[in-house]
């Protein structure tokens, strides 16, 4: 069965002279409130997360993030693609919120309680995992149910990305409250995952309370029909994620598989990896903004009206973080220079994953808005591929410096992969101005890195990189001022 609802046109239609207006204004508006939000949100998550690795230790800390990432894979099982495939419906027609809602939560429902029953048989199928690791293990898995039922798509697809980016800003609350009152040393590793998963539960339930007192509560529907066709399309779209996850958390599984729960690189590996995320988090944010307009537009020109929107913000944030934790290492891991002493050159050398992560997301999100997910699957699979043989090959010999390479290499290889399928379904790359992008950020970075090198004065370079940035984003026009006028003005 082909993918029916791309095919439906959508019910919100423009006339000629909004049809190039309210898209890129509704644009503006998500991700002026997405950006507030979630950098508050996600802001005090990453004080959590650095937090406590300041307390726990470079191996407490290696632990507590493997039980994590071991987890997320079996969240990422039950939640297949059935976010996207959600939010991408709702995005095209708004009256199907509760149908669509009540089969995809009955369906996880299901999925969740044998994700976790399996979570428990494995846990206690490691002979050598410490008893306190298998806790912390089971803990994690509470995440596989506020996932499940975390209804944070619904709102993405409603284009309402301030009740979105809510639910993140109270789950940070919880998190450092309950971190600050109970988490103290290494030996409190437990009750650190305790607080996390807490926080994560009481928000899903938060936020099903928020939905049903719009729509009404959430019923168990079995429609065969129904479950059939959401299974054939978010199966291929959640095994995209699946794999984008397995080689994204194949570096820190397989060094702590090959040097065990004591080891000293696994902490920095993972540490490492969150200010990846933390860098990550503008594509985050534009990904959420622009996806529903580019699912619900569909002719040429609207989409390729979206995509010029899209491109050159994306590409020029991504430059400018990966050159802004590439000059200044020291500097963003200082809080950690006991704990962590070689943090600074891991993270130089993982920069450049985040270059190539906004590349992937550049071509993956306008592939899989327009219903290409099997595109998307065979690029996440070469990434996929490309990490474990390299990491097979370089983890023994180089330890997390080579997990490191392994993951730049993973994300090379997917975006040169997707890059491929775009232009074979687009025709073009949109990236002609690429050198107009790149000179934003050389301009902002080259000034910063001499004031560091050669006044030695790093605080003043980092706050000269960041204002120069923002006054080259609006000097070559990647955004403008009468844009954000029209913006505030709403």
């Amino acid at each position: 069965m082909k993918l029916l609802i791309l095919m439906q046109k959508p019910k919100l239609t423009f006339n000629h002279h909004s049809s190039l207006l309210k898209p890129k204004n509704k644009i503006l508006k998500n991700i002026f409130s997405l950006t507030i939000a979630e950098f508050a949100g996600k802001g005090l998550q990453a004080f959590v997360i650095f937090y406590i690795a300041k307390l726990l230790g470079d191996v407490e800390y290696g632990v507590y993030d493997f039980a994590r990432q071991h987890v997320a894979i079996y969240i990422l099982a039950v939640t297949l693609g059935m976010d996207v495939l959600g939010t991408r419906e709702i995005a095209e027609n708004k009256s199907c919120v509760k149908k669509v809602v009540n089969n995809i939560m009955s369906i996880r429902l299901i999925f969740a309680t044998i994700a976790y029953l399996l979570l428990v048989v494995i846990t206690f199928s490691f002979g050598d995992l410490p008893p306190r690791a298998r806790t912390m293990l089971l803990v994690a898995g509470v995440n596989i149910f506020s996932m499940a039922f975390m209804l944070h798509w619904v709102y993405q697809g409603l284009e309402r990305m301030g009740v979105f980016a809510i639910r993140g800003l109270i789950a940070a609350i919880l998190n450092i409250i309950g971190i600050l009152v109970f988490v103290h040393s290494p030996a409190d590793s437990l009750f650190a995952m305790i607080v996390v998963q807490s926080s994560l539960l009481i928000n899903a339930i938060w936020l099903y309370l928020y939905y049903s007192k719009e729509f009404g509560r959430i019923k168990f529907s079995f429609d065969k029909i129904e479950w059939t066709r959401i299974l054939k399309i978010s199966f291929t779209i959640g095994l995209s994620f699946f794999v984008v996850k397995l080689y994204n958390a194949l570096d820190v599984n397989m060094l702590f598989y090959y040097l065990g729960p004591g080891n000293h690189q696994s902490g920095h590996l993972s540490l490492a990896h969150q200010y990846i995320i933390l860098g990550i988090l503008p594509a985050q944010i534009l990904q959420m903004a622009f996806f529903p307009q580019l699912a619900r537009n569909k002719t040429k020109e609207d989409r390729t009206n979206i995509i010029n929107s899209f491109f050159p913000i994306m590409i020029v944030f991504g430059l400018f973080a990966g050159g802004f934790i590439a000059t200044f290492p020291e500097e963003l891991t200082k809080f950690y220079s006991a704990e962590f002493p070689n943090l600074p050159p891991l993270l130089m050398i993982m920069s450049a994953t985040i270059m190539f992560t906004y590349f992937s997301i550049l071509f993956y999100t306008p592939l899989m808005a327009w219903g290409k997910e099997k595109l998307c699957l065979f690029g996440n699979i070469g990434g996929l591929a490309a990490n474990a043989i390299l990491n097979v090959i370089l983890i023994p010999k180089y330890g997390m410096y080579g997990a490191a390479i392994a993951t730049i290499s993973s994300e090379i290889a997917v975006m040169i992969i997707l890059a491929i399928y775009f232009y074979k379904t687009t025709g073009s790359l949109f990236i002609k101005d690429i050198w107009k992008w790149l000179l934003v950020v050389l301009c902002s970075i080259i000034p910063a890195f001499a004031i560091k090198t050669y006044l030695e004065m790093p605080m003043l370079s980092i706050v000269t990189s960041i204002i120069l940035f923002i006054v080259m984003t609006f000097l070559f026009k990647v955004l403008s001022f009468k844009e954000l006028k029209k913006l505030l003005a709403r």
